[in-house]
């Protein structure tokens, strides 16, 4: 405990943020915009509070992990600190990029969900928490709480194919060539959106910070 608290306040002490650099003079003008774009993000999501507080589990278990997905309804990223022990990777990937799936587990409280997903509230009936290392001993009584669905969220490759009729020639294409996302409740065996992945560059919206890089592991 003394050895990390030690090293956390070093490790955030210069205020660590992104910087714009201009590869050339006439780049300085716009590099400055870029930098307060960038301070106005990092401010607005209260990064210098979040950084150091996902600094332990990094120190601890050598990986922490960040989910950053795009909110359209706010139109801004969002940058939310996860608990590593909700996130099941491709057993053979190294890195995000190279992977063939994430899935993130989580409990929702089913009004959450039928909030999220009102054209299945009348199948979203919650029970106690099933996967207690699920919710990290948030609360010794986490196993009596009631109402919570487990929910997995899986990003993953598709190579699903489908015949397109292009130029009188018939051709097959992928039908998810950017990946595919699929929210899920296992317990109840619904499935609540099974969708393209919406980003163009088909990254899954998941950071993770190590400690120390182990040649060919996910984790640190």
């Amino acid at each position: 405990f003394s050895i990390v608290e030690t090293i956390r306040p070093i490790m955030t002490d210069n205020n660590p943020k992104f910087i714009a650099l201009p590869k050339t003079q006439e780049g300085s003008e716009i590099a400055t915009d870029i930098q307060m774009a960038f301070d106005h993000e990092w401010d607005r999501e209260r990064m210098g509070l979040k950084l150091p507080k996902q600094l332990i589990p990094t120190l601890i278990y050598g990986t922490s992990g960040w989910f950053i997905p795009w909110n359209a309804k706010d139109k801004n990223v969002n940058c939310t600190p996860i608990d590593i022990m909700n996130i099941f990777p491709d057993a053979l990937a190294t890195d995000v990029d190279d992977a063939e799936y994430i899935i993130y587990a989580t409990y929702k409280h089913e009004n959450q969900l039928k909030k999220l997903f009102p054209q299945k509230a009348e199948q979203l009936v919650g029970a106690t928490v099933k996967y207690s290392e699920l919710v990290n001993e948030r609360d010794k009584n986490a196993q009596d709480v009631r109402n919570q669905i487990l929910t997995l969220e899986m990003w993953c490759r598709d190579y699903t194919t489908i015949e397109v009729e292009e130029q009188g020639q018939k051709k097959k294409v992928f039908k998810f060539p950017k990946g595919r996302v699929i929210t899920c409740c296992p317990d109840l065996g619904i499935v609540l959106s099974d969708k393209e992945n919406p980003y163009k560059d088909g990254k899954f919206p998941f950071v993770f910070f190590k400690n120390y890089d182990v040649p060919f592991e996910f984790w640190g």
